[in-house]
């Protein structure tokens, strides 16, 4: 299993989102050296995420597929108690940013990420595949970005093995 981390919080569709951004650690770690040791894949291609846990909060809901809506913007779960990774970038695992999507919700509707504010340094986060693989990720920081904020570090990054859970705020 892999160890990773990651809080943010972003703006992208009205208000701030929140993005946990997550970074290997050990087993990878070489703690004698204080070096990251290259990482075997973790996933095999046909693994995909389908179910997101974050006991600290009671999340465990499964993942819709998320892609573009016609003007080029991420899509969104339709359903306001589900979550969504986006399927045009990295898988969780991977190389690279994988990002997970969720609702926050309003006085009238309950959002699955609507506690996500809760989560400190340290908490962990799991994504589940179709094949019965759990990647465990440790939150290691939390961002909060302007609504006309330019974040390509949240679907761009190819430093690492990154999950990055967004919201609005």
């Amino acid at each position: 299993m892999m160890k990773v981390v990651i809080r943010t919080v972003l703006v992208i569709f009205v208000a701030i989102t929140v993005a946990l951004m997550t970074y290997p650690l050990s087993p990878f770690r070489d703690d004698k050296i204080g070096s990251i040791k290259p990482q075997p894949e973790l996933l095999t291609r046909s693994e995909m995420p389908v179910r997101l846990k974050i006991p600290k909060i009671n999340i465990d809901v499964t993942l819709d597929h998320l892609g573009l809506t016609s003007n080029g913007e991420l899509d969104v779960p339709k359903d306001f108690l589900k979550a969504g990774w986006y399927k045009l970038g990295p898988r969780p695992g991977d190389i690279g940013s994988a990002v997970i999507d969720g609702h926050i919700g309003s006085r009238k509707i309950v959002g699955v990420f609507d506690n996500l504010h809760k989560l400190t340094i340290g908490d962990i986060v799991s994504v589940e595949t179709d094949q019965g693989t759990t990647l465990d990720f440790v939150i290691k920081e939390t961002r909060t970005y302007d609504p006309d904020a330019h974040v390509p570090e949240i679907f761009n990054k190819t430093d690492g093995r990154l999950l990055n859970i967004i919201t609005c705020y």
